[in-house]
């Protein structure tokens, strides 16, 4: 247990050999070994782990064709069964022209690369 307490002070003040030279030689090792491994999964997370959202050019392609009518939905959900109802609710709109509104949105939204399938997630 008082091991354990000396492993979090050693990754707490990141340094090994404070902590580390009142320990046996072999419990001295592993904790260099961990410390070691854990830098090293500390630095490839700051590195790699943010992974950013790109622009679908599709999409916005197909937002500016076929989004009037709200076809872009099956596109973006994939499935049918997901977006029938989304594709029906902002053609309805479009017939009395807050469709056309919600699409420049939409659009917007794509080039933001914050595009949501449902039009209700914008503004959670």
């Amino acid at each position: 247990a008082s091991y354990l307490y000396h492993y979090t002070e050693i990754l707490r003040k990141r340094q090994p050999s404070a902590v580390t030279s009142s320990l046996p030689y072999k419990v001295q090792k592993r904790y260099n070994t961990l410390i070691e491994i854990t830098r090293e999964n500390i630095m490839a997370m700051e590195e790699y782990y943010v992974q950013e959202k790109k622009r679908d050019p599709i999409l916005i392609l197909l937002l500016f064709l076929i989004g009037w009518f709200g076809l872009e939905k099956f596109y973006y959900a994939k499935s049918f069964k997901k977006a029938w109802k989304f594709v029906l609710v902002k053609f309805l709109y479009s017939l009395i022209l807050i469709g056309l509104i919600w699409n420049i949105f939409d659009i917007v939204q794509a080039f933001r690369k914050k595009y949501q399938l449902d039009f209700r997630e914008y503004f959670r």
